[in-house]
This record gives structure tokens, C-alpha cells and sequence, in this order.
């Protein structure tokens, strides 16, 4: 447990209010669980023709369809495994090569579907990509699970899943980061490397794609280190309070800058629950609506 809480500082405080969050999103709107789109706006951007897949696909890789490993060999992984290594099955799919940048998400929000990333406990003016002057090639942060779900809808596309996430990072090798099983650096990621100071030197993001020797099996770049990335399940939990159900708190995925190596959540199969911070950013996935769900 406690190599997991290095480099983990303020967020190591986020369970309890991630759940109190989770708990009030669904008292807000108690239809949620049944409902479609989270949000109005949700609707593809007027210049992306959901038919036009070239378009729609232009800078993201291919995962192919097939099996592939989830989770992780115990008896090899302690103490950070906490699932068991299985085989699952993904039909075809796209990813974004790179994390969403600050750019991309502007062009979302002058076109009047996204929302401008908040400022507050875990994102303040000076950690925010967004409110800093420069950043346009950095992936944007401090945005919520609502607000990354809103832009892949605008880009005709839809955040990743949990399983998606971890084939387009891992393939089907069963690999423990995007590059391989060799530990991490600052080579491969952007990181906390030992005796070097966070974001390998500059104590934040890179721009995304600035680590082209960790790219994964499909060239999808930054999958470990530089933000951690949301993803969803769709999954929905218990809320003991209320006795119903709500969504289940976003996770995260492949850890961030202020990592340090061993730190499990760099890991491929690693998910972390949290909330917008200026540390957490996402991807976009597509799936051809001609593909049979798995």
C-alpha cells in the first residue's frame, strides 16, 4: 500500500469525495441511470459526417479484433495485482493516438458543445493546462468524466472503456506498460523518474506524443505517464446512503506525471477512481457501427 501512495499526494485523499460526488450527480438527476447522451450537447460536431469512418478515424490507430489479457498474474504481481489475469474478446476498434490536446478541446468549446475545464481544489490556475499560456499541444486537464464524454460525442466518437483502454495499451502479450515490461523512464514516459524531479524535469505535462519510444503495440502514444486517462464501463454502484443505484465514479488509467515508477498505477491493467484534476485527462475510441457488440 504504500508504494502505491508515492507521488500520489493529494489524490491519495479523493476516495470519499469521488463517492460524495458519484452520490450527489445521481440525486441531481435520478433518471440517469436509464437515460441516453449525459448531456444535450452530446451530439456530433456539424462538420463530421458519421458516415464518412475516414474522417472520423483520421489520427487514431486500429485495434483489431481478438482476444487479448485483462488483469494480472498474482503470484508474479504482488502486492499491486488485484485481479486475476483472464482472457477477453474486443471486436474491432480505433483509439486516439494521442491524449486530447488543449487545442482540440477548444475548437469543442468555441463551437459551443464543450465546457471550459473548472478551476478549484485539484485545479488551480497555475496547474491547469487550460488557463496557461502555451499548452495548446498539451492534453487538456481538469475536465470532468460529463465533459470528456460530451467532446468524443462531438468527434462522432465516445470515451474508451476500461477493456478497450487496456487491449489498445497492453495488445495481447499481457505486457506490464505500453512499451513492454522494462520499467519506466523518461525515454518511454512522462514521469517522476528516481533522483529527477516530476514530468522528467518540468514538474508537469509534455506535449502529447513526446515519447514516441513508449508507444504501445498500436502506436497509441502516452498510454503511461504525462495525465492519467478516464475511462468508463458503464457500470452502475449501490449508494448505501439512498438505497439505489448511481453511476460508478470514473477511473483512470496509466498514471501521470508525478509517478513514480514502481508506482502501480502505471501499470497497464491499473485503475485508479478520481475526479477532474489538473493530473487527469482522456482519449477518444471509435467503434464502425457496422461492428457487432462483443
Amino acid at each position: 500500500m504504500m508504494a502505491r501512495m508515492q507521488g500520489l499526494d493529494r489524490v491519495t485523499c479523493l476516495g470519499l469525495a469521488v463517492f460524495t460526488a458519484c452520490s450527489a450527480r445521481g440525486a441531481q438527476d435520478p433518471a440517469r441511470a436509464e437515460a441516453g447522451p449525459r448531456d444535450a450537447r452530446a451530439t456530433p460536431d456539424a462538420a463530421i459526417d458519421a458516415r464518412n469512418v475516414d474522417e472520423i478515424i483520421a489520427d487514431m490507430v486500429t485495434v483489431p479484433a481478438g482476444d487479448f489479457l485483462v488483469g494480472c498474474d498474482r503470484a508474479v504481481e504482488k502486492p499491486f495485482c488485484e485481479h486475476d489475469v483472464t482472457r477477453a474478446y474486443l471486436p474491432p476498434f480505433y483509439i486516439d493516438r494521442t491524449e486530447v490536446t488543449v487545442a482540440g478541446y477548444r475548437r469543442c468549446v468555441e463551437a459551443g458543445r464543450c465546457t471550459v475545464p473548472q478551476l478549484g481544489e485539484f485545479c488551480s490556475p497555475d496547474e491547469s493546462n487550460w488557463h496557461r499560456e502555451g499548452r495548446d499541444d498539451h492534453p487538456v486537464t481538469c475536465v470532468t468524466e460529463e465533459q470528456a464524454e460530451v467532446y468524443c460525442a462531438y468527434r462522432g466518437k465516445a470515451l474508451p472503456t476500461e477493456k478497450q483502454w487496456e487491449k489498445a495499451a497492453r495488445g495481447t502479450d499481457g505486457r506490464r506498460y505500453a512499451w513492454g515490461n522494462e520499467a519506466p523512464d523518461c525515454t518511454r514516459a512522462v514521469i517522476f523518474p528516481r533522483g529527477g524531479k516530476r514530468g522528467c524535469g518540468r514538474n508537469g505535462t509534455w506535449p502529447v506524443g513526446s515519447r514516441p519510444e513508449g508507444a504501445s503495440p498500436y502506436g497509441a502514444l502516452d498510454m503511461t505517464g504525462n495525465v492519467a486517462e478516464l475511462v468508463t464501463d458503464g457500470s452502475f454502484m449501490r449508494d448505501p446512503r439512498e438505497q439505489r443505484r448511481v453511476p460508478r465514479p470514473p477511473a483512470t488509467k496509466g498514471g501521470d506525471y508525478r509517478m513514480p515508477p514502481k508506482v502501480s498505477d502505471l501499470l497497464t491493467w491499473s485503475s485508479f477512481i478520481t475526479i477532474a484534476t489538473a493530473e487527469s485527462g482522456f482519449r477518444c475510441a471509435y467503434v464502425p457501427p457496422d461492428v457487432p457488440p462483443p
